[in-house]
């Protein structure tokens, strides 16, 4: 019987059984298997199951880049298998979370955390939500993705229509995120080393995972009170 890992202890500590970012390819080949993906130019992919991908820079073999648990929408049922030798029980955690569960699940189980996020200028009147991220402890983060654009007019009301979003203020930032949290799905949970465990923009906006779950549980009673042809 495959022994069986936590998916909330990976999240919490970036290591998931015997894979941790300090391990060598000798190590998780001998843990693991060998199993090779992908080769390109300087890095080297090896997937186990579905969803464990570990990549390590082809010269030397040995170092690990990070290791991630990819298409995470596809998760269901109770647990996933990485390999003959291990499984990873899902503890509770769903594929379809919004973004939102996601944050109240980890703070049932004692995590904390907090996202960042960057809005920009999608077309005249339109802006998207650019790499939403959580960002849950010194070496794990969680992806969350599939906005590409909104109208400003259906997300922020007709007053917003011809903005820049350059000039919104973090509160109407705030207020999209509220509105558009169950538009996007998780893609991958990713441990990696705490030096390159970084916002991509130098620009992104920083919100404590309660403060968000306060601002969507405020536009939910908003909406809630508002007549059904108003939502």
């Amino acid at each position: 019987m495959p022994r069986l890992l936590s998916l909330l202890e990976f999240l919490q500590t970036g290591s998931l059984g015997p894979v941790n970012l300090q391990c060598t390819s000798l190590e998780i080949a001998k843990h693991l298997g060998r199993l090779l993906d992908s080769d390109e130019d300087e890095l080297l992919y090896w997937l186990y199951g579905e969803h464990l991908k570990i990549l390590f820079h082809a010269a030397p073999l040995e170092q690990m880049e990070f290791f991630k648990i990819d298409y995470a929408a596809q998760l269901s049922g109770d647990r996933f298998a990485i390999g003959p030798q291990f499984d990873v029980s899902l503890d509770g955690f769903r594929g379809d979370m919004t973004a939102s569960d996601f944050l109240r699940w980890l703070l049932d189980a004692g995590i904390e955390c907090h996202i960042e996020y960057e809005i920009y200028k999608y077309d005249t009147d339109r802006i998207g939500l650019l790499n939403f991220e959580i960002y849950i402890s010194e070496h794990v983060r969680v992806m969350y993705g599939g906005t590409s654009g909104y109208g400003l007019s259906d997300v922020l009301g007709k007053a917003c229509q011809g903005r820049c979003f350059l000039d919104f203020k973090n509160d109407d930032h705030h207020q999209l995120l509220a509105q558009i949290d169950g538009l996007h799905d998780i893609i991958r949970m990713t441990a990696i080393p705490a030096a390159h465990n970084v916002p991509a923009t130098p620009g992104s906006i920083k919100l404590a995972a309660r403060d968000y779950l306060v601002l969507v549980d405020e536009k939910s009673c908003a909406t809630n009170k508002l007549a059904p042809h108003q939502r």
